[in-house]
């Protein structure tokens, strides 16, 4: 199976996100940061034009704003194209056992969760993503 890819540690120093991005594009950062009310733009000055960096601890949200996306992946940062992590969107359902992954291919998160509820208890679930491929 394909790990699974998860924000930022806020600790990662600024330098260390600039140099994943391009000037002139915007690129997207997923990152553990309490709550906003919406994502945090940054602009940084580089040569010849600017950083545009795109903070959220929602990662869906910034996979419809911008054409890539920084993550961590086993724990190191990783640029990833947005329309790739949209395919890898998965539903994790835990209930009764081990957790278990369900593609989202046009499917409601919540027609899965009502389909498994009639047969399983439902503990708890969630929006996972997988390296893509």
């Amino acid at each position: 199976m394909r790990a699974i890819l998860t924000p930022l540690d806020p600790a990662l120093p600024l330098a260390d996100v600039l140099c994943h991005a391009a000037p002139g594009t915007l690129l997207g950062v997923w990152i553990e940061i309490a709550a906003l009310p919406r994502p945090l733009a940054l602009r940084v000055p580089a040569s010849p034009r600017w950083i545009s960096l795109l903070l959220s601890p929602d990662l869906a949200g910034l996979v419809v704003r911008a054409p890539h996306v920084l993550v961590a992946r086993a724990g190191v940062p990783w640029v990833a194209p947005s329309e790739r992590l949209r395919d890898g969107r998965r539903l994790e359902i835990v209930s009764e056992g081990a957790p278990m992954l369900h593609p989202l291919d046009g499917i409601s998160p919540e027609a899965i969760v009502a389909e498994r509820r009639s047969a399983v208890r439902v503990d708890s679930t969630r929006i996972r993503y997988l390296q893509p491929g």
